[in-house]
């Protein structure tokens, strides 16, 4: 079990490092007001486990989509390890599921998540998987939020 949390803790570094850098450009209260969502997500099935990385996003059309760009690099990160990793669906859209809005909303849920919000609250983001323990969980949870508060800038990242 710990090889399997060390690989997805590698693969939810990459998908979180590529969405913390977008959540770090500065927006105006115009684009502000045109809000997107990105969901994207990718199922990576490690022996004889299966597991749904989910990043979900909220903010400025103008930032752009960049679900291509996670699951490129996310799916790089697979290769050559002993983990199949597949996108299963990638999409920014107008809405998002009511259970993915509370967690942009810092609400609790059945697992833990990271949520990240850059200062102006302009931008937000979540990322989870599905298919772990609570206790697989709560671990990457607190190795991410961890690694990314020790990073300077204006992203507040929490686990919830």
């Amino acid at each position: 079990m710990e090889r399997i949390l060390v690989i997805l803790l590698v693969i939810a570094v990459g998908a979180v490092y590529v969405y913390n850098n977008k959540l770090d450009r500065p927006i105006s209260p115009d684009q502000a007001a045109d809000i997107v969502f990105l969901e994207s997500r990718l199922k990576m099935t490690l022996k004889d486990r299966s597991v749904q990385l989910v990043v979900i996003g909220r903010g400025p059309k103008s930032l752009g989509c960049i679900a291509g760009p996670i699951n490129s690099h996310v799916q790089d990160m697979c290769k050559g390890k002993d983990i199949s990793c597949v996108a299963t669906g990638v999409e920014c859209k107008k809405d998002v599921d009511n259970r993915y809005q509370r967690m942009l909303d810092k609400q609790k849920a059945s697992t833990h998540y990271v949520h990240m919000e850059n200062k102006n609250k302009s931008a937000a983001g979540v990322v989870l998987f599905w298919g772990l323990t609570d206790r697989e969980s709560k671990t990457i949870c607190d190795y991410l939020t961890q690694r990314f508060r020790s990073k300077p800038g204006p992203v507040e990242t929490n686990c919830i």
